[in-house]
């Protein structure tokens, strides 16, 4: 044989050619979506696990991750987990201890104050020694005063708090408010003025509301120097009823706005005024036993607390 056709060889090996390309290329393909897929999946994990620690440092300590995967993302969100739990169990231990303190402490405060009463008023004794005993009957006040707050927080957050729901017009709630502060706040220079409409109802627990937006106005009033102008309004929005005060103070630092709602957290500036640390507190937990929800926000001048709150 002195020669042959090769043009089968050749067509062969274009063939396998097309074919290896094609499979490179599919294989390329299906490699980069998979990674694709891989990257957003473990994207989105990473996503839902920063929202978690947001919202556990905003003060929400029930909330998990739950990643039910078993690769190294999953182990961390589960070991995140557990050290989440931990922290809520430590949490409700210092509750825990702070309740019972304040519940054992009432009853000798009480029997206290009844001895200290009657010296206070005994003509007998020197009117310098009267005027302190006085001032210790003031202080006993203010610690019964936190003590029974404490025990009223306690009990709303951990769902021991029945409230009635009956229609509540808030309207006329906060016209009750700004009777009965008004006179204060004249005769310290302030202002507090109204913007409600006629009328407008949520279903709710009458006397809860009243104490919180008693205790939002006398933060307004406490904490804004004269002369300051405080303002309480009503209005709908969306879904919800908006029940808010507004001052032109000092506000609150961005990086507290968080933690001021937590238990006997008092900021600088309120170091030297009486108080508990507990006012928020309450305010953020009657809002939530009413479904609703508590927002601060720092305007250019001075502060808006809002209560939300869901339509009838």
């Amino acid at each position: 044989m002195t020669g042959r056709d090769d043009a089968w060889l050749r067509e062969q090996g274009e063939i396998l050619a097309t074919s290896f390309g094609w499979g490179l290329g599919l294989a390329l393909l299906l490699s980069i979506s998979f990674a694709v897929f891989i990257a957003r999946r473990n994207e989105a994990r990473i996503d839902r696990m920063e929202q978690v620690l947001h919202a556990v440092g905003e003060g929400r300590h029930g909330l998990r991750i739950r990643d039910e995967g078993d690769d190294d993302v999953a182990r961390l969100a589960q070991s995140v987990d557990e050290a989440l739990d931990q922290l809520e169990a430590g949490i409700a231990s210092i509750r825990q201890v702070s309740t019972d303190v304040a519940h054992d402490l009432r009853a000798p405060l009480a029997r206290l104050r009844l001895r200290l009463e009657p010296v206070a008023l005994d003509a007998s004794l020197p009117l310098a020694q009267r005027g302190e005993i006085g001032k210790a009957l003031s202080d006993l006040d203010q610690v019964s005063e936190t003590f029974d707050a404490i025990l009223r927080l306690s009990r709303m957050q951990a769902g021991m708090v029945e409230i009635t729901r009956l229609p509540v017009n808030l309207t006329q709630l906060c016209q009750d408010v700004a009777e009965m502060l008004g006179a204060g706040a004249e005769d310290a220079g302030q202002e507090l003025a109204l913007e409600l409409p006629e009328s407008i109802s949520i279903e709710g627990d009458r006397e809860l509301l009243f104490q919180a937006l008693v205790n939002l106005v006398d933060n307004a009033l406490r904490y804004s120097p004269s002369p300051a102008r405080v303002s309480i309004g009503v209005h709908a929005e969306s879904q919800q009823v908006v029940l808010s005060v507004t001052d032109n103070g000092p506000g609150i630092p961005d990086r507290d706005l968080a933690r001021v709602r937590e238990r006997f957290v008092r900021l600088d500036q309120s170091r030297n005024t009486q108080g508990s640390g507990l006012g928020l507190s309450l305010v953020d937990a009657i809002a939530q036993i009413h479904g609703g929800e508590l927002r601060l926000q720092n305007l250019e001048r001075g502060l808006r607390v809002e209560m939300r709150f869901p339509t009838l």
